[in-house]
C-alpha cells in the first residue's frame, strides 16, 4: 500500500496548483474592462448637447467619420472587441432586446491580443442616404476565458450621437440660424409662445413631415436610468409615429397635422387649437420638439425654459 502514497500525494499536489493556476483559463472570472472612452468625436465643429434625455454629440450634416478612442485592458489576455452603432429612434434600452432600425449601420469585431488595447478607431461613412437621429454607439470585450463585457453591470460602453443630414426634417426658431439655440424663457400663467417654423422635403427630397410631438419633460438623463418623460406638464401630438409606441405597444398618434405652405408650418400654429400656460415648476424643464418624416428621419431639438 506504501508504494501508492507518492503518486497519490503527488496527484493531490498537482491538482492544488492546477486550481490556482494563473495561466489557467478556467481560473479567469473577470472581464475585461473599458476606461477611458469619449463620447464619440466627430468631424467639423460638433457641439455636446442634450437630445431625447441622452447626452450625445451632434454630427453635422457634412459628417463623413467619428471618432472612438479610449483604452481596454484584460488582467490575462484580450480576445476580440465588438464596435456596434445602430438607429436608436424607437428609444429601446439594451437591457431588453435591441430592436434593429434602418439606417447607418456598423458591427464589426476587433481581434485582439495581450492584456490591453488603446482604442482609436475612425468610423469612416459615404454620402449614401441613410436615416438621420440618433444612433447608440456600443463597445463590448470578451478576453481569451470568454469572459464578456455586459450591459447589466454596466462593463459594456453605450455612448450615443445624433447624426444629422440636409434632408432631416428643419426645426427653426427665429433669431437662431446655426441652430444653437437651447433655452427659451417665458413667465408663469402667460402661454408658452415659441416663435420659428418647420420645414419639409428639404435638399431634393419629397419627404413629407408625418408626425410631431411637442413636450415639457423633466430635465432627466436616460443614460441613469431615470424616467426621461416622467412628470410630462404639457404633451401635444399630431400625425402618427413610426417609431415610438404608447404603453399599450400603440404606435403614437395625435390630431391631424396642419397644413404646410411652401413646405413651412409656423411652430406658433401648433399651439393654436391647444395653447399652454407655463407655471412655476416649468422652471428649467425642457421643451422637447420631435419631428419625423415619411422617409424615417427625425429631427429632434431641446431647449431649456426659464419661468421668470
Amino acid at each position: 500500500m506504501k508504494n501508492y502514497l507518492p503518486i497519490l500525494f503527488a496527484t493531490l499536489v498537482l491538482t492544488a496548483c492546477s486550481d490556482n493556476d494563473p495561466d489557467d483559463p478556467s481560473n479567469d472570472l473577470d472581464a475585461p474592462t473599458f476606461s477611458a472612452i469619449s463620447r464619440p468625436s466627430t468631424q467639423g465643429d460638433p457641439n455636446v448637447v442634450k437630445i431625447r434625455g441622452e447626452y450625445m454629440e451632434v454630427l453635422p450634416e457634412n459628417s463623413t467619420e467619428l471618432l472612438l478612442q479610449g483604452e481596454l485592458s484584460d488582467n490575462r489576455a484580450l480576445s476580440e472587441m465588438r464596435i456596434d452603432i445602430h438607429n436608436s429612434q424607437d428609444g429601446h434600452t439594451h437591457a431588453r432586446i435591441e430592436q434593429r432600425l434602418p439606417g447607418f449601420r456598423v458591427d464589426e469585431v476587433v481581434q485582439l491580443n495581450g492584456t490591453s488595447h488603446t482604442i482609436n478607431q475612425t468610423i469612416r461613412y459615404d454620402d449614401r442616404d441613410y436615416l438621420a437621429g440618433p444612433y447608440h454607439v456600443i463597445l463590448h470585450a470578451v478576453d481569451d476565458a470568454g469572459n464578456s463585457t455586459s450591459f447589466a453591470d454596466g462593463s459594456s460602453i453605450v455612448r450615443s450621437v445624433y447624426l444629422k443630414r440636409p434632408y432631416m426634417p428643419l426645426i427653426a426658431l427665429a433669431d437662431d440660424p446655426d441652430e444653437t439655440l437651447e433655452q427659451l424663457s417665458g413667465t408663469a400663467e402667460n402661454a408658452l409662445v415659441v416663435e420659428g417654423y418647420l420645414e419639409q422635403q428639404r435638399d431634393e427630397h419629397n419627404f413629407a413631415i408625418t408626425f410631431i410631438r411637442v413636450s415639457l419633460v423633466r430635465d432627466t438623463d436616460r443614460d441613469n436610468d431615470t424616467d426621461w418623460q416622467g412628470d410630462t406638464s404639457y404633451e401635444a401630438m399630431w400625425g402618427e409615429s413610426q417609431f415610438l409606441r404608447d404603453n399599450t405597444g400603440a404606435m403614437l398618434t395625435g390630431q391631424a397635422i396642419p397644413t404646410f405652405t411652401n413646405d413651412q408650418l409656423p411652430l406658433a400654429t401648433l399651439w393654436k387649437n391647444q395653447p399652454y400656460s407655463l407655471i412655476s415648476s416649468d422652471h428649467e424643464r425642457v421643451l422637447r420638439i420631435e419631428v419625423e418624416d415619411e422617409g424615417g428621419n427625425l429631427a429632434v431639438r431641446e431647449f431649456t425654459v426659464i419661468v421668470n
